[in-house]
């Protein structure tokens, strides 16, 4: 869903990509939609449909992630163990989510349920508070997701330290930051190449 969705494929409709617009770090040679010219002008719209696609597409995966999570807890038959891994896995794609969201838009809506009569009426969040959500998911992620990636592409407990270390950094918790990435570092599974 997130590669397909754009958001987090590396195209032209990627976080990445727009934000290279934004920076003078990219030149749009792909498409003539004036959506992506707001991004070199800095004359962003709400519906200009870059813009609207990255808040919908990531808050659907958000939606997603809570659906997975609220149906792991309701679970008889899983066993406890898949159960955690599982949710670590969702909790980790809706911190990822959350992790950009809010350095995107600032104080975004933090939504960790499926309940339509709750989510209507969610008003912006604040930053702290979304940090603090993204923190919260990814400590848990990180205790229990695998050190291997068993699939590529899935998230593993490194992939989870990765961006608590990150958010770390976002949020002035430079101390917390180091030990993190020092312990992927020693971790030896990564190197510079």
């Amino acid at each position: 869903q997130m590669h397909y969705a754009g958001f987090a494929s590396g195209d032209q409709n990627s976080i990445t990509f727009l934000a290279s617009l934004s920076s003078d770090d990219a030149i749009n040679r792909v498409t003539s939609d004036p959506g992506y010219q707001q991004f070199n002008d800095h004359s962003l719209m709400p519906t200009t449909i870059p813009v609207l696609s990255l808040w919908q597409e990531m808050y659907r995966v958000i939606y997603k992630s809570n659906a997975v999570i609220e149906g792991l807890n309701a679970s008889e038959k899983l066993s406890a163990n898949l159960k955690l891994s599982l949710a670590a896995e969702a909790k980790f794609l809706r911190a990822f989510c959350y992790f950009n969201l809010v350095n995107l838009y600032g104080d975004v809506p933090l939504i960790t349920t499926t309940d339509y009569h709750l989510n209507r009426l969610s008003r912006r969040s604040s930053k702290e508070d979304v940090y603090k959500q993204v923190i919260e998911d990814l400590k848990f992620a990180k205790a229990n997701l695998s050190q291997s990636v068993i699939i590529k592409g899935r998230a593993n407990c490194f992939a989870a330290m990765a961006l608590l270390a990150k958010t770390y950094l976002y949020t002035a918790q430079y101390q917390q930051a180091a030990e993190e990435a020092d312990k992927i570092i020693s971790s030896g599974n990564y190197a510079l190449s």
